[in-house]
C-alpha cells in the first residue's frame, strides 16, 4: 500500500511536513530486505546478467522560493556535485535519464518553460542549469509526492525495458522516498543515490533511508 498524501491533499514543492506514516512503521519494525545492487556494481547480485537502468531525477528543477526552501537549497548546493556526477555518468554510459517534476498546476508538460522559470526567477539558476534536461531526455510532470502517482512514468520505464531505477533529487524524505516505495511496488529494483539527494531535515532523511533499505528493499548507495 502506498503511503503519502491522499488524493485530496494539496502538494506544492517539498515543504517540511509532519512525520510520515512510513517513519512510524520504521520506528516499530525489525524486518530486513535483500537490497538491489549498487550503481557502481552494475550486475544484479542474484543474476549473471546486467540490469537495464534508468536514472530518475525527482524535482531537481526548482526555483527554491516556496516556504521553508532555505534548508533544501542549502542541502541541494552541498550535494550538487554528486548529482552532476550521477548525470554525467548516466550520459557517458548511455543510461536513459528521466525527469519527474512538480507541475505547479500546469499540465502542458513543457520542460523548457519549467527550466526557464527556475533559472530566470529562482534562487539558484546556475545549479539548476547544470542539471537541466537535454535533448533526448524524458520528462514527466507530477502533481504529488511520488513520481508514479497520476503520471505516465511506469509506461515510460516499461517501454525502455528498465529493470532498475536509480533515484536522485529532492527531497530525500519526501518525494524521493515515496517514489522509491512506488517503484518497488511496481516491480522495479531501486537504488537511491543518497549523495545526490537533497533534504529538508537530515534526521528525517536518515529515517527514511533506513526505512527504504530495511522495509522497502531498496539499495541505498552512499559514498
Amino acid at each position: 500500500m502506498s503511503v503519502g498524501p491522499s488524493a485530496d491533499e494539496e502538494h506544492e514543492g517539498n515543504h517540511v511536513s509532519p512525520v510520515s506514516p512510513f517513519i512510524i512503521v520504521l520506528l516499530n519494525a525489525n524486518g530486513a530486505a535483500t537490497p538491489a545492487p549498487p550503481f557502481s556494481e552494475g550486475p544484479d547480485a542474484l543474476s549473471s546478467t546486467f540490469l537495464k537502468d534508468a536514472l530518475l531525477l525527482v524535482d531537481v528543477i526548482q526555483d527554491f522560493r516556496h516556504e521553508g526552501a532555505e534548508r533544501l537549497l542549502e542541502s541541494f548546493r552541498e550535494r550538487h556535485p554528486a548529482l552532476v556526477a550521477a548525470i554525467e555518468r548516466a550520459r557517458r554510459d548511455e543510461i536513459p535519464i528521466i525527469y519527474a517534476n512538480d507541475n505547479h498546476g500546469v499540465w502542458d508538460g513543457d520542460a523548457g518553460s519549467l527550466v526557464a522559470r527556475a533559472v530566470e526567477m529562482g534562487r539558484a539558476p546556475e545549479l539548476v542549469e547544470a542539471v537541466a534536461p537535454r535533448e533526448g531526455d524524458r520528462f514527466v510532470v507530477k502533481p504529488r509526492y511520488s513520481a508514479f502517482d497520476h503520471t505516465p512514468l511506469e509506461l515510460v520505464l516499461r517501454e525502455l525495458d528498465v529493470e532498475r531505477v536509480l533515484l536522485a533529487g529532492t527531497a530525500t524524505e519526501m518525494c524521493v522516498a515515496q517514489t522509491a516505495i512506488d517503484a518497488k511496488e511496481e516491480g522495479f529494483k531501486v537504488t537511491i543515490l543518497a549523495d545526490a539527494c537533497a533534504t529538508n531535515d537530515e534526521r528525517m532523511e536518515r529515517l527514511s533511508l533506513e526505512y527504504a533499505e530495511r522495509i522497502v528493499g531498496a539499495f541505498v548507495e552512499r559514498s
